[in-house]
């Protein structure tokens, strides 16, 4: 089964809209009403132990969920994985999991209260190392050790640092304050406004920090299952595929009914693609034994080159020298006269002098002949082709139409030299 196509990539992983998700809805749901459940309990009740028990159970499961939300999103995953996930990781990965928990929690609690917020803050922004670590399989003196800590931090850059210790300050002190001010905390409807907000910002913090593990995938050395290099890679693949059954027709074409039919039906292709995918037909036409086809699409793509103003008219110009130019011809003398200013190498001029032989064969009525002629003599002139140089000067002569006269008479002035 041909595997199908990026759900997401890159920085096509929104945070907003992973929010919302029927899952994740879910789970943020549940713990909030558990949350709020647990502080509404009176801590001098035997049920608060029972209550702070089942928590401490389903904790494992929301932060298991959570570190799946980070693989997934690292991987490139755009959707919420499914619970199931949180029990499918190694047993490993649990034990170690549940030791950061305790040891977070242990850390808030022996922070004197006024200061807790900022003890959260400074956890949340060393979070994505520690996390990390986890996710991929390390140890926990590997997830602790302040190195490997720093290194993490190096990596993703100092500015989101102090962006993320900041965004995370804020928001916790705005949840702080609003909790001592507005007195939320004395009201049933408060606390549970307190949890579903606490709870939402954690599972903001599980989506951004798979986020930044996906962007900063090559320094990490994570090997992604999306990216936006394998989407333009599947992309590229998928239309290269459909460029080949498309010439297939094509060349049914050719062999029915001439190079005239089939080069029409592969322009409208052209056309229809907004002439985007020229590089890859180029390509494949180069694969055809019969090499008319090649000529005729080689000429169009030269046009459209030259007017992009790109050093690849050339390269492709000197492809078909090198193959003898057979049947090739630009679309139009304008096209020629164009690149007779842009050659740099004696092999490029050589290539136009060729090309400019045919001139009036080619373009009988374009109302410039004089000036092909000239720029023809000047070619020579710079190829060391006084004989050919001559030939053309002549030429000029004897056409009919407008000219640069001075540039005519430098050209004498050479050859008399």
């Amino acid at each position: 089964m041909q595997k199908r196509l990026p759900e997401a990539t890159g920085h096509q992983l929104p945070l907003v809209t992973f929010l919302f998700q029927p899952r994740v809805l879910v789970l943020w749901t549940i713990t909030t009403l558990l949350t709020w459940i647990l502080l509404l309990t009176p801590q001098d009740s035997i049920f608060f132990v029972v209550a702070a028990l089942f928590y401490l159970v389903f904790a494992v499961f929301f932060f298991g969920y959570g570190f799946e939300v980070i693989e997934n999103t690292a991987l490139g995953h755009a959707r919420a994985p499914a619970f199931s996930h949180s029990f499918s990781g190694s047993r490993r990965r649990l034990v170690r999991q549940v030791f950061l928990l305790a040891l977070g929690f242990t850390l808030i609690e022996v922070t004197p209260e006024p200061l807790q917020w900022i003890a959260i803050s400074m956890l949340l922004a060393v979070a994505p190392a520690i996390s990390s670590s986890i996710v991929f399989h390390e140890t926990i003196g590997s997830a602790l050790n302040p190195h490997r800590i720093w290194q993490f931090i190096s990596n993703m850059g100092l500015g989101y640092m102090a962006l993320r210790l900041l965004t995370t300050s804020v928001l916790l002190l705005c949840l702080y304050v609003a909790t001592g001010k507005l007195g939320l905390s004395a009201t049933m409807e408060g606390e549970a406004l307190v949890a579903g907000a606490a709870v939402m910002l954690v599972l903001m913090m599980f989506r951004a920090t798979g986020t930044l593990l996906h962007l900063r995938r090559e320094e990490l050395g994570i090997k992604t299952e999306f990216s936006v290099e394998q989407n333009e890679q599947q992309l590229m693949l998928r239309a290269r595929k459909e460029a080949s059954e498309f010439l297939a027709r094509v060349k049914t074409e050719f062999k029915l009914k001439g190079i005239e039919s089939s080069y029409r039906m592969l322009e409208l292709e052209l056309k229809r693609h907004k002439f985007r995918d020229d590089a890859m037909f180029y390509e494949l036409l180069k694969d055809m034994a019969d090499r008319r086809l090649l000529y005729r699409f080689a000429g169009g793509y030269v046009g459209r080159l030259i007017e992009l103003e790109t050093t690849r008219a050339w390269a492709i110009l000197l492809e078909m020298h090198r193959e003898g130019l057979g049947e090739f011809q630009l679309r139009s003398g304008t096209d020629l006269l164009r690149l007779t200013k842009t050659a740099e190498t004696r092999e490029e001029r050589l290539v136009l002098l060729g090309l400019m032989e045919r001139f009036e064969q080619d373009f009988p009525q374009h109302p410039d002949v004089r000036f092909a002629w000239l720029s023809a003599a000047e070619l020579s002139l710079l190829v060391d082709d006084k004989d050919r140089a001559r030939s053309y000067v002549a030429r000029v002569d004897d056409a009919v139409g407008k000219v640069d006269q001075a540039r005519v008479e430098r050209a004498r002035l050479q050859l008399d030299g």
